[in-house]
């Protein structure tokens, strides 16, 4: 390898080490962070009361599957974030326990099976 290739070489390592070294230090973040994301209880703030409650409630049932109420339906986020979060618990369309909102009125022919703070489930005959 000749002496300027050598040279070249020794620059371009140099340029690359300086280049890494401006990106930690100019980065909003540091890499001590990246070792947080990995605690047990970090995804706390990406989960809603809501899909928490309903997470509660799935773990203490019985039940395999769960339906979502209409209302519940509506939400296209609190749905995503619910078929994910639950996961392997399945939201379903039909014959299931059904998820809805403590403000929303349950049938007659209902009985409720757990409440929390923001949601119930219940079933129907």
């Amino acid at each position: 390898m000749s002496v300027k290739r050598k040279i070249m070489l020794g620059l371009s390592y140099i340029a690359l080490a300086w280049a890494m070294m401006h990106f930690i230090k100019h980065e909003p973040w540091r890499f001590s962070d990246i070792a947080i994301a990995f605690n047990v209880d970090r995804s706390s703030p990406a989960i809603s009361p809501m899909v928490a409650d309903l997470k509660s409630i799935a773990n203490a049932g019985a039940a395999a599957r769960y339906q979502l109420s209409k209302d519940l339906q509506s939400d296209a986020l609190l749905v995503q974030r619910a078929v994910e979060y639950l996961y392997p618990i399945r939201i379903v369309s039909l014959n299931a326990p059904v998820f809805a909102a403590n403000t929303e009125v349950i049938p007659s022919n209902c009985a409720v099976l757990a409440r929390r703070a923001t949601v119930l489930a219940y079933v129907c005959e």
